[in-house]
């Protein structure tokens, strides 16, 4: 017999065109001889989660699909999955290097195999819809002295904002400690208090946001090979970054790390002739609006919104930084509302995207997962305690960069896909080398 439990659904911001996954992996010391002990943990506290938040059990899929209409993403039961463990355990021994290996070089992406890793597409890449879509994969894949445990969360369900809680909700479970209420509630609740834009009102910009209809675009689109933008590892240590918050003047640690990387990136472009002259580029950078759609920080579902900051090479990066946090304000409660207005009133919300304009090889798009404290929270005896690393694995090419949640030591990793070129470009940079260390 099949749930009747309701499901928690997307709303209207879950609605962009999301039909692939947010991956990350955590690296954990796991003795060879104590699999089996973790693998048990592993699975009660996947049971433990779904029992709390039972939609993570389930799928996405998109009723009323037609050729002139997007749909609308649902979550509904999952019937291969009801009742079971979501972690799919994967002996990886002989195809991956030991975990004292990986660790002893930072982990970076060549160690870190996304094609054995995991099973899920990463953002960039639809799954096609002949597959299932479940909201939650957990891949334990066991290595010579070690756990790599990958979670994809099918980004309808949850952006990786909520994908975060999930994880310390999980790391909860493993420490056999009970979930708050609160946690709980805010969790399976489905978004219900953005008051959309009326006819009387003028609608925010919704600039850097739009995009030709993809309802005839057909899926899984073709993955260039990664040699033509390869991910690369570069570190920021704690004291560099603090002191690049000092020099930028920035709000955040988080403002200075992204305005010395576009800034320096946009300068090496432009001296190597990449762009003329005085060029303007366009940052998109990707933020929770949780507080601005008045939905508790709790709240697990996809709530992302993307400012836009045109920058000029040669520009110095206090005003870089300056304009970052201006730009990141203007995301405010009438953007929330005009952005699920568009996509609840749209019949096509295939033409809204995150960096949906970006031009590849000028523009850049910077998503953050500095405030994640995945490094500082336990997962239990059995997973050996915290983390060694957590990383997004070698997966497909796409023109973006990832700020890493912190090390236990302060220190930030970003994640860069880019040209050959452009990769070259930055090792060279005095500057860039000054306070970014190359891990790869």
């Amino acid at each position: 017999m099949g749930s009747t439990i309701e499901f928690r659904q997307p709303g209207p911001l879950g609605q962009v065109t999301f039909d692939s996954y947010t991956i990350i992996v955590l690296g954990f010391r796991v003795a060879n001889d104590a699999r089996d002990k973790a693998a048990a943990a592993l699975d009660a506290a996947s049971m433990k989660l779904t029992t709390a938040f039972p939609w993570l059990a389930g799928q996405v899929v998109i009723e009323g699909r037609t050729e002139s209409k997007s749909g609308k993403y649902a979550i509904v039961p999952y019937p291969e999955q009801e009742g079971k463990s979501l972690v799919r355990t994967k002996d990886c021994t002989e195809l991956c290097p030991s975990y004292d290996e990986i660790l002893a070089a930072k982990a970076p992406f060549s160690m870190l195999d996304g094609d054995i890793l995991v099973s899920t597409s990463p953002m960039g890449y639809n799954m096609p819809q002949s597959v299932p879509w479940p909201i939650l994969v957990i891949e334990a894949n066991y290595i010579d002295g070690g756990l790599l445990l990958a979670f994809s969360t099918q980004h309808t369900g949850a952006d990786m904002t909520g994908q975060g809680r999930i994880i310390t909700y999980f790391a909860q479970a493993l420490r056999h400690e009970s979930f708050d209420p609160e946690d709980v509630r805010e969790g399976n609740r489905t978004p219900d208090t953005v008051k959309f834009i009326t006819k009387d009102e003028q609608a925010h910009s919704l600039a850097g946001l739009h995009r030709p209809s993809q309802l005839q675009v057909k899926y899984p689109t073709p993955v260039p090979p990664k040699a033509a933008m390869p991910w690369v590892y570069y570190r920021v240590s704690a004291a560099n970054a603090k002191h690049l918050k000092s020099l930028s003047k920035a709000y955040s640690t988080n403002d200075a790390i992204t305005a010395f990387y576009v800034q320096t990136h946009t300068n090496v472009r432009a001296a190597a002739g990449v762009l003329k002259g005085d060029e303007a580029v366009v940052l998109q950078r990707a933020m929770s609006i949780r507080e601005q759609c008045g939905y508790s920080d709790r709240y697990l579902g996809s709530t992302a919104g993307s400012p836009s900051t045109t920058l000029y090479p040669n520009t110095d990066l206090v005003t870089v930084a300056a304009q970052l946090r201006k730009d990141l304000k203007n995301i405010d409660t009438h953007y929330a509302r005009s952005f699920a207005t568009a996509l609840a009133l749209d019949d096509d919300s295939t033409k809204y995207y995150y960096g949906a304009d970006n031009r590849m090889g000028k523009d850049l798009v910077v998503s953050s997962w500095a405030k994640l404290p995945l490094c500082n929270t336990s997962f239990g005896e059995e997973m050996g305690g915290y983390p060694g690393f957590v990383r997004r694995p070698n997966l497909a090419p796409a023109p973006v960069t990832y700020i890493l949640p912190l090390t236990r030591d302060g220190d930030v990793d970003l994640a860069i896909c880019t040209t050959p070129d452009d990769h070259k470009l930055l090792q060279e940079d005095k500057e860039w080398c000054k306070y970014a260390e190359y891990i790869g």
